[in-house]
């Protein structure tokens, strides 16, 4: 019998590793076209599926089928959601063809519009790329916007809504409706309007958690502190002094005698109010009662609420406002009135 040497052996392995590579690559390939091959049929079966399920001939721009997709909803909610509507025939071959694309994570939430019949491919590609098939209905809120204005600027928007009813509704949610520009749909409910404006407080709040669980107050009383930094105070370090202010009333239990509040509740602004208004006991007068109102009385942004959370220490207990919206800040009562005959006469 022949020796085995190394040499043969190091041979004799090379031979039997070159084989196993040759069964790799063989199986490789034929897992690669098997794949190939499903996919061709798949696209070639989801391009045969037209749909919707419901006739041209109803389904059209004056009989329009609106969808809604929410935020973090499955793909396989969204295809059965899409198939029971109508807008596509087989929930299955959407779920395969959007997982395809990428799946739930590259979905926009949303109402989508369809006015035509669609294939898979066209309906996932929209839900992929946020193509509602409308024009949303822009609106801006400004800062310090408190229910009554919002209730306008929406019933401007949305006709069928009516401004008293809305008003009462918005009045439940006045200080967390964070003022932005939003994008909504055309057929947007105001529960659904008011879900965005308060998930939009909730994201830009965060920045703020830690001064907020450590400033001793709760989110309403910073919320109504700042709600009246925004109607009284431009800047940020003003507000930041003001701030320290109403705290320093508040901790002596004497009147905050902000003028901001009337506009609240009467609609009336610091050169409208009359002696017996000022006298008029209110909720909201913060010249009968003391400490804080009850709520905020409008929408703050995040300048304000920073000011809360940051209040610049002074020796302050007055301040006012002349008509070039310039604050004047005093020590004392006597210093106020000095401030008040210099430059509000």
């Amino acid at each position: 019998m022949d020796e085995i040497t190394p040499e043969k052996k190091v041979s004799y392995i090379k031979s039997i590793v070159s084989k196993i590579k040759k069964v790799k690559v063989n199986k490789t390939f034929f897992l690669l076209m098997l794949g190939l091959a499903i996919m061709v049929a798949l696209i070639a079966f989801a391009y045969s599926v037209t749909g919707p399920r419901i006739p041209t001939s109803v389904l059209s721009a004056d009989n329009p089928l609106y969808v809604e997709i929410v935020s973090g909803e499955s793909v396989n909610s969204i295809s059965k959601k899409l198939k029971n509507s109508g807008v596509v025939r087989f929930s299955s071959v959407f779920q395969s063809v959007t997982v395809l694309y990428g799946g739930e994570n590259r979905v926009k939430a949303g109402f989508y519009l369809f006015e035509e019949p669609q294939n898979v491919f066209a309906v996932s590609k929209r839900i992929m790329r946020g193509d509602f098939g409308y024009v949303p209905v822009r609106i801006t809120i400004p800062e310090g916007s408190d229910s009554k204005k919002i209730s306008e600027i929406l019933s401007a928007k949305y006709p069928d809504l009516s401004a008293t009813t809305t008003e009462e509704y918005l009045r439940k949610f006045e200080g967390y409706l964070f003022p932005d520009t939003y994008f909504f749909a055309p057929m947007d409910s105001l529960e659904n309007i008011v879900k965005k404006m308060r998930t939009t407080f909730d994201r830009k709040i965060r920045r703020f958690e830690d001064q907020i669980n450590s400033s001793g107050k709760s989110m309403n009383e910073i919320l109504t502190i700042a709600s009246m930094l925004e109607r009284e105070v431009r800047s940020l370090e003003d507000m930041r002094k003001v701030a320290d202010v109403i705290q320093k009333r508040i901790d002596i239990d004497m009147p905050l005698q902000i003028d901001a509040t009337f506009m609240y509740f009467l609609g009336k602004g610091s050169a409208e109010l009359t002696l017996a208004e000022l006298r008029t006991d209110h909720p909201y007068n913060t010249y009968t009662r003391r400490g804080l109102p009850p709520g905020p009385i409008g929408n703050p942004g995040l300048m304000s609420i920073e000011a809360v959370l940051t209040p610049i220490k002074n020796d302050y207990f007055f301040y006012l406002s002349d008509n070039n919206g310039i604050n004047h800040f005093a020590e004392t009562y006597k210093e106020h009135l000095a401030n008040k005959n210099k430059y509000l006469r």
